[in-house]
């Protein structure tokens, strides 16, 4: 019998072949998991107990067929000087051939650089190299980055060189990559005057590729992806406290990059366990098929990764002598004004999202989207709804003034978007995010790239012309507008074809005739006349503080009142909050503070950080969400306040753990605002679910009951034998 995957339920020979060796590699990972590497010669600092059996452990697995893993250590367990001891302990001998490629992003490459500098002895002579990055610094050919011992590349850059070296005969980019793309059949497609990047020539073979925050590459339709699985390198490693976040799917594209067989074949991973944690209405999977696919899942995970967190024991005693970390819930209940306000809201919504649900439109699941975003800001201040509904209504005229220049043209520009482009409006509708900010989008205030279909804050739109106008990739039009790449795929769009999200979702999902349009543009231009009269400023002064806000300072103010140096890093995904926040803050008690968010320039964000780091006036930073999750170390704090809930608990542990790591000295102490009674009980609950699901699969303890099953037991559970 045939099933959707047009796999027969006798495995290929050549898969069976794949699993039995992976099979041999599980049983043979409870000896290498055993003993002790010395620390380099060429480092110097000497690596903690943990560590050293960490790069045991990593040059056992060189050593071995796989030639290479998961490195998934908990955050702050030193991931990175690992990686480091490894290409020290493991150097190439041969020249042609010794470059480490590592794969990161872009906030994160200056720390390795740093890294290597401080922790690699100068008698090493370990060469690096930042390719791409602001100090522009890109050679032409392979030969010149295999000079260097480390090569150090963006997510970014990469999936840019990615898209430059394509064959022009291809016409734009495959759907589907091979399992294992063959660089010189793609090569053997281009014309000699075509541009070939130096990462993907026929010689190009790094001796190690390692991606830092591996996570980066859990969409296998990325670029970014498949720019990472394309390249040539003798060992292949993945770096990431947090592999598994929101589905099963992400674990392929690591398996893919890993090219670990037969399961970097998606076919093969979707047959065994992909499909059982996908909801299809063909097929019903019970809680057997689930527990079974889980089960294969600890055996891939035992066989290629290494997990380890902070309150794992060596000898009897933790992994890192940290101090100890206290998570705190602090639940309050809206009441009065603020609870009516609430109540309405809901009450409101719950009857529109019923009615929207009920639609099968493509269009009402952004309506569904703004409903709950309006909720969730309620639970922080009702303030910030007011804000985001008249900022939705005042919005400018972001197509235009002229009909027949403006509208009609970008009516037929949405219309000849690529399926492609129109798969990723969908897919980016799925995080809400900014790809410019990284901060949560609005869908009354957000716009359409219609080259590549990501979204951007209409707020956004002007930095993100002004500095990616300047990047070499973009092109002059004839109209003498600018053709400019999207920071996320690198894709080009017209600055002049940047589209706002209603008039797109009017266009494909409404399904507007030009009749229609004609008639939205009317009644637009007699609501801007009326807006352009009334625009919206919160009274600041009249403002009541919301039971968050007298949770935040009533947090700020016992830390205060109990230290005198201790600081505090409050992270919320609403940069509006912040706005009402610092107005307590600096006006009722004068309290000095920073502010961290994803519109800051680069060069802003360090100095934030320096400042917090050196001024002790300045002991509150206020971070939101998304900027600030992962990549910052700041134990110069030790209290965290998370405002409001995220969808994903793994960022908010991501968050965490920026003072919970190796140098902090004192208790890390977390302040979980929360909202009794409300839509934030039941984003706890979807938590609740994606973490028990992740947690079941990347259990250590569970992992490690692999090892106790013989090899008929584990043959049978890949249905290779009988019991």
């Amino acid at each position: 019998m045939q099933d959707e995957f047009h796999i027969s339920n006798m495995h290929a020979a050549e898969d069976q072949e794949q699993i039995r060796a992976l099979l041999e590699n599980v049983k043979q990972s409870e000896s290498i998991i055993d003993g002790e590497a010395l620390t380099p010669e060429d480092m110097t600092v000497n690596l903690l107990k943990h560590q050293r059996l960490g790069l045991h452990w990593l040059l056992q697995v060189e050593n071995s067929a796989k030639k290479g893993g998961l490195l998934a250590d908990d955050m702050g367990l030193g991931k990175t000087i690992q990686a480091i001891a490894l290409m020290l302990a493991n150097r190439s001998e041969e020249s042609k051939c010794k470059t480490n490629l590592i794969v990161a992003p872009v906030s994160v490459l200056r720390v390795w650089k740093g890294e290597l500098e401080t922790k690699v002895k100068k008698r090493a002579k370990f060469t690096t190299f930042i390719f791409g990055g602001s100090g522009n610094g890109k050679v032409k050919h392979w030969r010149d980055l295999a000079r260097y011992d480390a090569v150090l590349v963006s997510y970014q850059t990469l999936a840019n060189e990615f898209k430059k070296h394509w064959p022009k005969k291809l016409d734009g980019e495959q759907n589907q990559l091979p399992a294992v793309p063959h660089i010189q059949a793609l090569n053997r497609l281009k014309t000699s005057n075509e541009y070939y990047s130096p990462f993907f020539c026929n010689d190009s073979t790094f001796y190690r590729i390692l991606l830092d925050e591996g996570q980066n590459i859990k969409n296998k339709n990325t670029r970014a992806s498949k720019a990472c699985c394309t390249i040539n390198g003798m060992y292949r490693w993945v770096l990431s406290g947090t592999p598994i976040q929101n589905s099963m799917d992400e674990l392929y594209s690591l398996i893919r990059f890993l090219r670990i067989p037969p399961y970097h074949k998606e076919q093969r991973f979707k047959l065994d366990i992909g499909r059982f944690f996908q909801r299809n209405k063909q097929y019903q999977y019970d809680n057997e098929d689930r527990k079974n696919a889980l089960r294969k899942v600890r055996v891939l995970l035992n066989a290629i990764m290494l997990r380890r967190s902070k309150a794992d024991k060596i000898d009897g005693k933790p992994l890192l002598e940290l101090p100890p970390k206290i998570v705190e819930i602090d639940e309050s209940r809206l009441k009065g004004e603020e609870l009516k306000f609430y109540t309405a809201l809901e009450s409101k919504n719950q009857a529109l999202a019923k009615k929207l649900l009920n639609n099968s439109t493509r269009g009402s699941y952004s309506s569904v989207l703004t409903l709950l975003l309006r909720l969730r800001q309620a639970c922080c201040h009702s303030e910030l709804v007011v804000m985001g509904e008249k900022k939705a209504e005042g919005t400018k005229v972001a197509n235009g003034k002229s009909f027949e220049d403006d509208w009609l043209r970008l009516y037929y520009k949405i219309t000849h978007m690529s399926g492609e482009a129109q798969a990723q409006v969908i897919t980016s509708m799925n995080s809400m995010t900014c790809f410019w900010c990284m901060e949560q989008l609005e869908p009354e205030a957000m716009s359409v790239l219609t080259g590549c279909g990501h979204l951007i804050c209409d707020t956004c739109i002007e930095p993100f012309i002004e500095e990616s106008s300047m990047l070499p990739q973009a092109k002059k039009t004839k109209g003498g507008a600018f053709a400019i790449p999207c920071k996320d795929c690198q894709r080009l769009t017209n600055e002049k074809d940047i589209v706002s999200h209603k008039l797109y979702d009017q266009v494909i999902n409404q399904g507007f005739t030009e009749e229609d349009l004609h008639a939205e543009y009317l009644s637009e231009m007699e609501k801007q006349k009326i807006q352009q009269k009334n625009v919206y400023v919160p009274n600041f002064e009249s403002l009541e503080p919301s039971t968050k806000i007298e949770q935040c300072i009533q947090v700020i103010q016992r830390v205060f009142d109990e230290s005198a140096t201790e600081k505090i890093i409050i992270f919320s995904q609403f940069t509006t909050f912040f706005e009402i926040l610092e107005h307590f803050l600096k006006n009722k008690l004068n309290f000095p503070y920073l502010k961290y968010i994803g519109s800051m320039n680069a060069q802003r964000r360090s100095d934030v950080i320096n400042e917090f780091y050196r001024d002790p006036e300045k002991r509150i930073l206020l971070i939101s969400m998304k900027a600030g999750n992962s990549g910052l170390t700041l134990t110069c704090a030790n209290h965290v306040v998370i405002v409001d809930p995220f969808w994903n608990p793994y960022v908010e542990e991501q968050a965490q753990d920026r003072c919970y790591r190796i140098s902090q000295t004192k208790k890390v102490q977390v302040h979980k605002l929360f909202i009794k009674d409300s839509v934030e009980d039941r984003i706890s609950e979807l938590q609740k679910r994606k973490k028990e699901m992740v947690d079941s699969a990347m259990d250590p303890g569970k992992i490690k009951e692999v090892n106790s099953l013989g090899r008929r037991e584990l043959g049978f559970l890949f249905g290779l034998n009988a019991l």
